[in-house]
């Protein structure tokens, strides 16, 4: 998530670093999770930093275009204000480009989050002694199919638990000054 936060706001704010990691986003997005789970498999071997690095990898990218769009839809006029009234970067990021990339940071976790889950269960059928991949594997070539379903059941009940239990909690909060639209004076 930092990594691609990172590259998202650099690539939005930036034209040198758009043009520089621009690239390696577009390479990082046309490779399939499955080769960067094998790759790590062959780097790190059965150890927990192929997992780590193959998510890493496989998700960095697509969070960067998120916050790169997200960032690049901010209105230069603010940019360039801020700019002229000699407002230092640190403060610009947290009063202009943050408050306003935050409906892209939300859902640029909620892809990062839902995509590492995945990531991170083909590596450990590939590379793991432990982990719901390795459990998932090692009950299917069990037959213990109700098994597994109990293990694919994890995944569902923890993505439910972070959205409803910490992602949508968090999102209302930072998102309260927001007014809900009456549709119904429009006609």
């Amino acid at each position: 998530m930092a990594l691609g936060v990172g590259g998202g706001i650099l690539m939005g704010i930036n034209d040198y670093g758009q043009k520089f990691l621009t690239p390696y986003t577009v390479i990082g997005l046309s490779i399939p999770a499955i080769a960067w789970a094998a790759v790590g498999t062959l780097v790190f071997g059965f150890t927990i930093w192929a997992p780590v690095v193959a998510t890493a990898l496989t998700t960095a990218p697509f969070i960067a275009v998120n916050i790169w769009k997200g960032t690049d839809s901010i209105e230069s006029d603010l940019v360039t204000m801020s700019r002229s009234f000699n407002v230092s970067r640190p403060r610009m990021l947290g009063r202009l480009i943050i408050p306003n990339a935050a409906p892209m940071l939300f859902s640029a976790f909620r892809l990062g989050l839902a995509m590492s889950w995945k990531i991170v269960t083909i590596t450990e059928l590939f590379a793991a002694s432990s982990g719901i991949g390795f459990k998932l594997m090692q009950t299917y070539q069990l037959y213990q199919f109700e098994q597994s379903w109990a293990w694919a059941t994890v995944f569902i009940v923890v993505i439910l638990g972070v959205e409803y239990g910490l992602v949508k909690p968090i999102e209302r909060r930072v998102f309260e000054y927001r007014q809900d639209a009456e549709f119904n004076l429009l006609g």
